[in-house]
């Protein structure tokens, strides 16, 4: 195999082994944030107002935690037994709970649907160390960078549409019909994850925790042992709550500051979305140049630059009664949000390449997982922050520029050099 040609995209969809891995990726990311989109609208909107938003914001909550409490033990499973057999699994457990969701989704009780998302949530933690660590097993060089690439871009993708169609749907057509597309795109991805070998275990004595205090005592200590692989995923853990804020804060802005309505704000995330995707592939090309080895300086660079233009964009005053898109303020906000995730794009898919490379491939799913759960603490901790800005008085032109001002930090503390090279 030439490691060194230029791969493209429909080269790796010839392989049905990436072929599935991606497809049940993809659907499993768009149900989940399906269901949880369609159970804070059906919360929001029950009897108490004041309830329904103290639950909406615990259930994007309850979705994030299984990764802090399980991530550990679903490394450990992944080093311990083969990593498709451990897909296949993982999806007949979300057939089964897309099942329940057609039983729980009716009956709008809350307590019923937050423990649906917390198992959502649990289904997603025991699958993230698997989307992550079979491509290595697979591929090398340029192709591993792509592989990475489009799984990332992928997913915000995923997490976009299942978003829109779970508010939309639950909306319109009432729970059974997201129940309904629910269970569809789970069978979906039951059925791509028939694809995939079966592989050997990568430590098939390992020893198991199944407490999550011993587990997460047993994966911190490994990590003291690698400080190189520390480094990564926190750079990687910015990355995300940069991305989620990012996600949570621009359709707000450029409300607030361009007067934008839902439907300025959707193009706005569908080119967050572009953005990411692109920078994601252009890694490829880009990590044998000299850039290489400094592509996460440069991202963040980037992300620090056109960010800051985002949080200083003219108010709504400036440009009264005209549509978003016949004004050059609104052309330049989107530019910048393409722009910020393209450096987001750029900045995470080497180093996710690097993570891969740099763990040996009997500890890899446990170094996944460790990545997914300080992700989640650290995005959870960032949202939070976020989200009670306005209410300490904060506004939030002045989070998106501490954001660009954070990205400019990662651009001179995140890895580079050697660890990135081809």
């Amino acid at each position: 195999m030439n490691l060194r040609a230029a791969p493209k995209a429909p080269s790796l969809f010839r392989d049905r082994r990436f072929l599935g891995l991606f497809i049940a990726q993809f659907l499993g990311a768009a149900h989940d944030n399906l269901l949880k989109a369609a159970v804070v609208v059906l919360v929001s909107f029950g009897d108490d107002p004041d309830t329904g938003a103290a639950l909406a914001t615990l259930a994007a909550g309850l979705l994030m935690l299984p990764f802090l409490l399980f991530s550990p033990l679903a490394g450990e499973l992944a080093d311990r037994y083969g990593k498709p057999r451990l897909v296949r699994f993982t999806k007949v457990g979300e057939v089964g709970l897309a099942l329940a969701a057609l039983l729980l989704l009716p009956t709008r009780a809350p307590l019923a649907l937050l423990l649906l998302v917390f198992l959502m949530g649990t289904q997603s933690t025991f699958f993230g160390p698997l989307k992550y660590g079979l491509p290595p097993a697979w591929y090398a060089g340029d192709r591993l960078v792509l592989a990475n690439g489009l799984l990332q871009g992928s997913t915000f993708l995923a997490i976009l549409l299942g978003t829109f169609a779970g508010g939309l749907l639950v909306a319109t057509g009432g729970p059974l019909m997201v129940a309904g597309l629910g269970l569809a795109l789970a069978l979906l991805g039951f059925a791509a994850s028939l694809l995939l070998p079966d592989e050997p275990p990568a430590a098939p004595d390992l020893a198991l925790h199944p407490n999550p205090l011993p587990a997460h005592r047993a994966l911190w200590r490994w990590l003291q042992g690698e400080p190189r692989l520390l480094h990564i995923i926190l750079a990687l853990s910015g990355f995300w709550a940069l991305g989620a804020i990012y996600l949570g804060q621009v359709p707000a802005h450029a409300r607030l500051a361009l007067g934008a309505d839902a439907e300025a704000a959707g193009w706005l995330l569908g080119a967050f979305v572009v953005g990411i995707v692109i920078g994601g592939l252009a890694t490829v090309p880009l990590r044998r140049t000299p850039l290489g080895p400094q592509l996460p300086l440069v991202a963040m660079v980037l992300v620090a630059v056109f960010g800051l233009d985002l949080a200083w964009l003219p108010g709504a005053t400036l440009m009264p009664q005209k549509p978003f898109f016949a004004t050059a303020a609104g052309w330049r906000l989107t530019a910048d949000v393409a722009a910020v995730a393209f450096g987001g794009g750029l900045f995470a898919v080497p180093l996710v390449t690097a993570l891969q490379r740099a763990t040996p491939a009997s500890h890899r799913g446990r170094a996944i997982a460790a990545n997914n759960g300080v992700n989640a603490l650290v995005v959870v901790a960032a949202s939070g922050l976020a989200a009670a800005a306005p209410a300490l008085g904060v506004p939030v032109a002045a989070v998106l520029a501490a954001c660009a001002l954070t990205a400019l930090m990662l651009a001179f503390t995140a890895p580079r050099g050697e660890l990135l090279t081809p």
